[in-house]
């Protein structure tokens, strides 16, 4: 019969428990911002300026949306949501390809060319 020995506990470490807790208590409050953007987009404009940031749901979204959307607002009354989405999309997708095209010649330059302190900096 094998003799079985109990593993010994680790005592617990109050820093790591600190340590922990501060960060769940920062990912539970992540969430704040958009919660807020939620109950802000689902009231309407005089609700909010009258009210405030309230803990309720309220039910115009699709009007609010419709709106933030497809009609056009801003100083000049150009812009519309779909507008900036598009533009958006069109800088995003400009970077994006500029950093692969970027990065593609460095390695290329880095492979195939002999340069000083290249071992040094990768």
């Amino acid at each position: 019969m094998t003799d079985i020995t109990p593993i010994p506990a680790r005592p617990i470490k109050w820093s790591t428990m600190a340590d922990h807790a501060i960060l769940i208590t920062g990912a539970l409050c992540m969430p704040t911002p958009m919660l807020m953007v939620l109950q802000t987009v689902t009231t309407t404009d005089v609700q909010t300026i009258q009210n405030g940031p309230e803990f309720v749901i309220g039910n115009q979204f699709v009007a609010n949306f419709h709106k933030i959307m497809f009609e056009a607002s801003g100083f000049f009354g150009e812009n519309s949501g779909t507008s900036m989405l598009i533009n958006s999309m069109i800088l995003g997708l400009d970077f994006a390809l500029g950093k692969i095209v970027i990065g593609m010649m460095t390695a290329y330059a880095l492979v195939y060319f002999r340069l000083r302190f290249a071992t040094f900096a990768f």
